[in-house]
């Protein structure tokens, strides 16, 4: 039986402070590919537009910060180190949650720091087509 790759958008829930997975799992199919390849490069893409959203600089008044879905810095980045090198700060804002919104980043930083993430905005699920 033939399979597909379907991307599916993560499901959050607010608790008035943070926002998180809910336990049940749950999500919103995005697109279906044939090609498990295809699929994660849609899943990164949308990841990097995303991560784009909530670092870079942009004329919305009001925006979502990243530390907004993790109480610590290592619940969002499985390398906080690393991420605080791609996005050119000191790490110790990343340590104690101090994340922007006005970054200048290229397509090839988002994508490294979108490889740096412990959350994750997007999955890829394998199912049998038919």
């Amino acid at each position: 039986m033939a399979k597909l790759f379907v991307v599916m958008a993560t499901s959050f829930e607010y608790d008035d402070e943070r926002y998180h997975s809910p336990e049940c799992g749950g999500g919103k199919p995005l697109k279906a590919f044939t090609s498990e390849k295809k699929a994660n490069a849609f899943a990164t893409q949308q990841t990097m537009e995303t991560l784009r959203g909530f670092l870079c600089a942009s004329k919305d008044s009001y925006r979502s910060n990243l530390m907004d879905y993790a109480y610590e810095p290592f619940d969002i980045f499985r390398d906080p180190e690393r991420a605080a090198e791609i996005l050119g700060i000191p790490f110790e804002d990343i340590e104690e949650g101090n994340l922007g919104n006005s970054y200048e980043l290229t397509d090839e930083q988002l994508e490294e720091l979108s490889e740096c993430l412990q959350i994750t905005f997007y999955d890829v699920m394998e199912v049998e087509k038919g």
